[in-house]
């Protein structure tokens, strides 16, 4: 099977397929075929493609003929997922050989070509207040900072190298509504380890609206670390690498920020009635932001770290 790879603007990504099978049923037949995610939803990680099956001839036009075949099939389950009629023989036929030869190398390409189409998706978001985020059911501790990763699964990471080395940035940000913070904090880390199983190789603030990076300083009750012995000169190495494989980083990074805050204005708003004892926020899930401090603790002083997380004093960060 070969593809290329054709990305559209409409709700699903397309990718032109070729597919000839070993099947004696189908084995002097050639096919096309448009695979696109049928999922649409950039918080769902279900693992579905869809596959949209044209017959090729000599003669034949994609473009003004309808497929002959429809199915989806999931990647990661890696196993048919589309309902078949009993009296549909031919597209049984043909989903069982498809099935059946695809190999290791197939099903580990069309994972990450499934990837590649959520990760479009979740960067082309028309109305992000349409989507309904219970964060209630998010695992972040007391007064640390939101990974965007943790609400959208599929974001974009961007890979970049220092000193032939792969790594990749991972953003964390301040989501009360009431915080007027502009700070992102990125953590560096090897791509080579699980993100869940090694500290950031180096960790750095930086505010969107100065356009001014700083250090990370670990605040109380943070469980953020890094590694310490890192140069400053290697710091600025990692900054560099990484802006400059990702040179759209501040309008990235201000957008996500506000749809985050968005959305969690948006949780707080439906859930107003309820109370949330089962959440482990820093901020009151049981009040409108108008209504509520930022923590649920007694109010820090002004030279108090902030309790968002950032690293600064309260007075220089939400209390400001």
């Amino acid at each position: 099977m070969k593809r290329e790879i054709e990305i559209t603007n409409g709700n699903t990504i397309k990718k032109a397929l070729t597919i000839t099978l070993e099947d004696s049923f189908f084995s002097n037949r050639h096919f096309l075929a448009d695979v696109y995610s049928p999922c649409t939803n950039p918080l769902c990680t279900c693992g579905e493609l869809g596959f949209l099956i044209f017959e090729q001839s000599d003669n034949s036009n994609k473009s003004d003929q309808a497929p002959v075949f429809r199915f989806t099939i999931d990647t990661e389950k890696r196993k048919l997922t589309s309902k078949i009629r009993k009296d549909d023989i031919e597209l049984k036929k043909f989903t069982s050989a498809f099935i059946r030869e695809l190999g290791e190398k197939h099903w580990i390409e069309f994972a990450a070509l499934h990837h590649t189409i959520k990760t479009w998706l979740t960067k082309n978001i028309k109305d992000p207040m349409s989507l309904e985020v219970d964060f209630s059911q998010i695992d972040i501790a007391e007064g640390e900072l939101l990974p965007y990763s943790e609400v959208f699964p599929f974001a974009e990471i961007v890979d970049f190298t220092v000193d032939g080395e792969a790594f990749a940035a991972f953003d964390h940000y301040c989501f009360s509504p009431t915080c007027r913070c502009t700070e992102v904090m990125i953590g560096f880390q090897s791509v080579e380890t699980p993100t869940d199983q090694e500290k950031p190789v180096y960790t750095a603030m930086f505010d969107y609206k100065k356009n001014k990076w700083s250090s990370f300083k670990k605040s109380n009750g943070s469980s953020y670390e890094q590694d310490p012995s890192l140069p400053k000169a290697d710091q600025k190495k990692f900054i560099a690498a990484w802006t400059s494989a990702f040179p759209s980083y501040i309008v990235e990074l201000k957008k996500r920020h506000k749809i985050l805050k968005n959305l969690y204005s948006s949780y707080l708003e439906r859930t107003k009635p309820q109370l949330h004892s089962s959440s482990s926020f820093t901020y009151d899930e049981a009040a409108s932001p108008a209504e509520t401090p930022v923590t649920t603790a007694k109010k820090p002083g002004r030279n108090d770290p902030c309790p968002c997380g950032s690293g600064k004093k309260y007075k220089r960060c939400c209390g400001a």
